[in-house]
C-alpha cells in the first residue's frame, strides 16, 4: 500500500504564497486474519513530507518550510464486504524545519469507508 500527494498553491488575495507541499507513504504489510466476514491487516509504514517555503510579498520567508521523515505501525481491517478502515501512528525519525515552523511531535490519522 502507498500513497503520494502534492498539494499546489496559489498566491492569495493579501499577496501571500503557502509553500507547495510533496507526501508520500508506504511501506510492507501481511495480513494477520482473513475469512468470509473480514480482514485484518498490519503495515510498517513510512512517510516522507516536504513543505516548501512561504512567499511573502513576492519573497521566500526564512521562518517556514520543513523536511520530515516518519515511520510507524498502520493497521486496516474489513468487515463484510461494505465496511472498511484504517489507522495508523507516524512517529518522526528526523525533521529539519525553518526558523519558526511548527512541527508535529507525532501524528496519528484514521479512515472509515462504507460502501453502498
Amino acid at each position: 500500500n502507498a500513497q503520494f500527494q502534492y498539494y499546489l498553491r496559489t498566491v492569495g488575495e493579501s499577496g501571500y504564497e503557502r509553500g507547495d507541499e510533496f507526501m508520500a507513504s508506504g511501506g510492507p504489510g501481511a495480513y494477520l486474519l482473513t475469512g468470509k466476514s473480514g480482514t485484518l491487516n498490519l503495515q510498517a509504514n513510512a512517510g516522507y513530507d516536504n513543505m516548501n517555503q512561504d512567499v511573502v510579498a513576492g519573497r521566500r520567508s526564512d521562518y517556514t518550510g520543513m523536511t520530515a521523515w516518519y515511520m510507524g505501525p498502520q493497521l486496516g481491517g474489513t468487515i463484510g464486504e461494505n465496511f472498511s478502515a484504517v489507522a495508523g501512528v507516524d512517529i518522526p525519525l528526523r525533521i529539519t524545519s525553518n526558523g519558526l515552523q511548527n512541527v508535529p511531535d507525532y501524528r496519528v490519522h484514521a479512515s472509515f469507508v462504507w460502501r453502498f
